[in-house]
């Protein structure tokens, strides 16, 4: 899996941030509830949340190296395009 995380922060050139609590679903409505009930007025009261034990994946390839492999998926997806009709 961090090989996942790894591609994705060198392909867009920016770091990934992996929680250390991967139910984030779960997290999630627990937010969509705490606004609905007014335990938070914003999200910027949430930054600090889920941040213990955080994985940061930072690029380690350069803009032309990232610039080639996007251009090679982009080439791959618009090869499927349509293969199922």
């Amino acid at each position: 899996m961090f090989l996942f995380f790894q591609i994705q922060a060198d392909l867009i050139g920016i770091d990934i941030e992996r929680p250390r609590m991967l139910e984030t679903t779960a997290l999630g409505a627990a937010i969509a509830a705490g606004f609905a009930i007014g335990v938070w007025q914003n999200f910027d009261e949430l930054k600090s949340m889920n941040t213990v034990g955080t994985t940061t994946f930072t690029p380690k390839i350069e803009k032309q190296e990232r610039d080639a492999r996007f251009a090679r998926w982009e080439k791959a997806v618009d090869m499927c395009r349509g293969w199922d009709s």
